[in-house]
């Protein structure tokens, strides 16, 4: 019985899934093409909901660079604010968080090789020896490409930059910022980190200008000063965000887990808390199918069932979004104001499960 496993990709999906196999017995061999784990995880932002990290099972604590209690949107002239008595999301250094992941997956007994680029060969070789290998390296995965796995159709191109010495007065929530002018297809953030910093980023279609283009024109809006602070740019970093689930994610003996799978919210690119929860399900479907005998394809229609009506309407929303534009979103933010929908939010919104919110939104006077 085949008990090793092999997993490309060293970023916390893979690690999460390392760890989650290694509580069961399971040896997993993580290999990372950096120098070392989460050399690169810091292109993409740190938000992460309160929520969501608690079902991980990550002791993220000291990854923690500040907490954050609401949101304001906006929209041409309107904005929509949301504000919680409860922390909402973390903002964590992605970097410690990939230490911290590789530390539980070590200390569960994984192997995690740094410095090593796995190539078709490679895989070619792991394929013949039987092994399972699961593709855990982003949304331009080897691995998916490799297996010839159904491609993700559309990205985002982010930019984001870091400002220090910023006067931002607000530190315990994000903005964001929706406009055609600079954000097309996707939308702009100012997320403060706390002791006066401040990450400004945007996501703009690949269809479009690039994403250092659209930074800059955003840098031009009034607003967006104002949301950074006076603060002074000291580092700079692009990125390429998949947005839709692959309609396919196990192929024989490979998985796809996390970016590489497509298991990412199409609202906001945030690939942890879906790709990590859809790693223990692949961790138990992994043991499943070495234990008695199950197939691997469980793991695909498990995770879909779980999680894809949720990452469906993150979709959903994000076509919305895209296709309405700037006045549309500011029509829509006017409309939700005289709803109400922001106190609605401040109390019972998931960043993660919007089906959940749609359940609390027609039980509300039920439960209230």
């Amino acid at each position: 019985m085949v008990k090793e496993i092999v997993i490309v990709g060293g970023g916390t999906s893979g690690l999460i899934l390392a760890k989650e196999l290694g509580k069961r017995g399971i040896v997993a061999t993580v290999f990372e093409s950096e120098k070392r784990v989460g050399i690169k995880a810091d292109k993409a932002s740190g938000i992460l909901s309160a929520s969501g990290l608690s079902k991980l099972g990550i002791d993220f604590s000291d990854a923690v660079v500040n907490s954050l209690y609401g949101a304001s949107l906006h929209a041409g002239r309107r904005s929509l604010h949301v504000r919680s008595e409860k922390v909402q999301a973390h903002v964590l250094d992605r970097i410690k968080l990939a230490e911290i992941c590789s530390r539980e997956a070590i200390d569960a007994g994984a192997k995690v090789i740094t410095g090593r680029r796995i190539g078709p060969e490679d895989l070619e070789q792991f394929s013949s020896e039987g092994k399972i290998i699961v593709g855990a390296d982003s949304g331009l995965s080897t691995v998916g490409r490799w297996a010839k796995f159904p491609p993700i159709e559309n990205h985002v191109l982010t930019f984001k930059a870091v400002f220090e010495k910023s006067e931002r007065l607000i530190e315990d929530e994000v903005d964001l910022f929706f406009s055609e002018r600079f954000a097309r297809g996707f939308f702009g953030w100012a997320v403060p980190y706390g002791k006066g910093t401040v990450e400004l980023g945007i996501g703009t279609s690949s269809g479009s200008w690039n994403s250092a283009e659209a930074f800059r024109r955003m840098l031009k809006e009034t607003s967006v000063r104002e949301a950074v602070g006076g603060g002074k740019m000291v580092d700079s970093k692009a990125s390429i965000i998949p947005i839709g689930m692959r309609s396919s994610t196990v192929k024989g003996n490979v998985l796809l887990v996390g970016d590489a799978a497509g298991q990412v919210k199409a609202t906001t690119g945030g690939g942890i808390i879906f790709g990590g929860a859809c790693a223990i399900v692949a961790a138990k479907s992994i043991s499943r199918h070495l234990e008695k005998g199950e197939p691997l394809e469980r793991y695909d229609k498990t995770w879909r069932k779980l999680y894809g009506n949720d990452l469906s309407m993150h979709k959903i929303i994000h076509a919305y979004y895209s296709r309405a534009g700037e006045a549309g979103v500011e029509r829509l933010l006017g409309l939700l104001n005289i709803l109400g929908i922001g106190n609605f939010l401040s109390k019972y919104g998931d960043m993660d499960r919007p089906s959940v919110m749609v359940k609390r939104f027609f039980l509300r006077d039920l439960v209230s």
